[in-house]
């Protein structure tokens, strides 16, 4: 009974300080944190500004220790920035006053504007994804591949094509009586392909210069040898050795992706006319007369020079409308 009694006590006495540390616990994230010349950072404030931050540098600040604390110290700093501030009396300054209201405003319009791009309500495309797929087909299908070999002999002037040309024509001519283009290559050509016969492997368009592309992908039959073929790095015999025609992805791998391009061109156009009806451009645009006369009177008031060349555009512009108005 005394070893029951005693079991049943530690083990309460274990149950009340796990629920002490956990209150304890609870104290350092529910309570102050930092209070130092009348300022307060407690955990209400570091948790208000998590909440305005995006989910993955929420993340990094958290899981850093050195990042959690640069957060508490920087709140800690714009609190007691303020409190000077005030206790200057900043805040009876006009410009400050000005300064507020711009960063008020501008908080709420980029509020108003993430509520409206949030409230959209999107369809689910899967029509439009089908029928852009297949009205733009091209854009998934890989490029044309062709895997070519080539003898190479470099030759990067003009007077060194054509002091080579006889060279590289005997070279064709063996290769016309059926010798072995592989061993050839390795004998003759002047680069790193020269170890694997000439072989270049599979490649697009936009590899090789545009002479040597025009001659290879124009080579139909696999195994068909070109003429002599100059580009700026020298002269080239290709052979074609295989042809990839690229096969479309299919519309499954695909969907996904057309369905973000339509939501993002949706967004967009609904965003558009939204902003069309709430700020339009007729009523914001101002007259050219009125906006010149704008202009004049602020770069008067802040001693900004007006560029002289814009200047003399309006001046001209002005001239050409008054000689039109001028006109029977």
């Amino acid at each position: 009974m005394t070893k029951m009694l005693r079991s049943t006590t530690i083990t309460c006495a274990i149950a009340l300080f796990g629920t002490l540390f956990a209150a304890h616990a609870a104290a350092q994230v529910d309570g102050t944190l930092v209070r130092h010349k009348g300022v307060t950072v407690d955990a209400g404030d570091l948790n208000e500004e998590l909440g305005l931050l995006e989910q993955e540098k929420r993340q990094r600040i958290i899981s850093e220790a050195n990042e959690l604390q640069s957060t508490v110290t920087g709140l800690y700093f714009r609190k007691r920035m303020s409190q000077l501030a005030e206790s200057q009396g900043l805040l009876a300054d006009a410009e400050v006053q000005a300064a507020l209201r711009q960063a008020r405003e501008a908080t709420l319009a980029k509020l108003m504007t993430d509520r409206y791009l949030e409230d959209i309500d999107y369809p689910s495309f899967e029509e439009e994804a089908r029928r852009y797929y297949e009205e733009h087909l091209s854009e998934f299908t890989p490029p044309e591949r062709i895997r070519a070999a080539h003898i190479f002999l470099q030759a990067p002037k003009t007077e060194d094509k054509k002091r080579r040309r006889g060279e590289a024509e005997k070279i064709l001519k063996r290769l016309r009586k059926g010798k072995s283009f592989s061993e050839l290559a390795k004998k003759h050509s002047e680069d790193s392909t020269r170890h694997t016969g000439g072989d270049l492997g599979f490649f697009t368009r936009e590899r090789m210069a545009p002479e040597f592309n025009e001659v290879a992908f124009s080579m139909k039959e696999k195994g068909a040898v070109s003429d002599v073929v100059e580009t700026r790095f020298g002269l080239h015999i290709v052979k074609l050795l295989d042809r990839d025609l690229g096969e479309p992805k299919a519309f499954e791998a695909v969907s996904e992706q057309i369905k973000e391009r339509l939501k993002a061109e949706y967004r967009r156009e609904n965003f558009s006319a939204w902003l069309k009806q709430e700020v339009p451009p007729e009523v914001v645009r101002l007259p050219d007369a009125r906006l010149q006369a704008l202009q004049d009177a602020l770069a008067e008031r802040y001693a900004v020079r007006i560029p002289e060349a814009e200047a003399s555009a309006d001046a001209e512009s002005t001239q050409v409308q008054s000689t039109e108005a001028a006109k029977p």
